[in-house]
């Protein structure tokens, strides 16, 4: 039974699902770098930056399983997909935008356990608000990115260097790929380009981590 959560074209539904597999993969190798330099240098950022991409890495390990069971599937009934859905929607939009409110954390270079914990449970609402309209999701994840990118912007104009730029395009890349799945709800070939989008985006990630490695 060919039932997924995907906004795109037919042929393309086990691609998409191979993409997220892969994006979870690079983003979980960032994720424990990103741990790994925390516990030799001890600053805090870092670890945030360890739980975000971590975070995010869960989304698409959970999109991914959950479409792929879907895929599938032969005799799952229609309120249990119905049920499957809801619940799939509320953990794998909870874990991107949990991720995203992390990044945004460090963006505004505040350290208040309090605000950390209000954005948490905000987000924690906006996901179960959200099970019943993915729409929904890719506002809210546009607005947080949209910020986000405005900071990498003005640490590159302050300091422009190869790692900010990098830095920089790989989240501008992320906004133009959100917007395009917001569009795909009404044109799917939309969903396509927005995975090239994050495929490229993720690999920017992946390279600046590198540059960083080998300095």
């Amino acid at each position: 039974m060919a039932v997924t959560y995907y906004f795109a074209p037919s042929w393309f539904i086990t691609f998409g699902i191979i993409f997220e597999a892969l994006f979870a993969i690079i983003l979980i190798s960032i994720s424990l770098i990103a741990y790994k330099f925390y516990k030799v240098s001890k600053q805090e950022k870092l670890k945030l930056f360890s739980l975000a991409f971590g975070s995010i890495a869960l989304y698409y390990l959970v999109k991914s399983l959950i479409n792929a069971n879907l895929l599938v599937s032969e005799d799952i009934t229609r309120a249990q997909l119905l049920d499957l859905g809801q619940l799939s929607l509320f953990v794998h939009v909870f874990f991107m935008l949990a991720g995203l409110v992390i990044l945004l954390y460090i963006s505004l270079n505040v350290k208040n356990s309090r605000l950390f914990s209000l954005l948490i449970v905000i987000i924690f609402l906006t996901a179960f608000i959200s099970r019943n309209s993915i729409a929904i999701f890719y506002s809210i994840s546009t607005v947080l990115l949209s910020y986000i990118c405005l900071h990498y912007y003005e640490s590159y104009k302050k300091k422009p260097q190869r790692n900010n730029l990098l830095v920089f395009i790989a989240f501008l890349l992320l906004l133009i790929a959100n917007l395009d799945f917001i569009f795909s709800i009404q044109h799917p070939i939309l969903n396509v380009i927005g995975h090239f989008i994050e495929f490229t985006s993720y690999i920017l990630f992946l390279i600046n981590l590198i540059f960083v490695l080998k300095k």
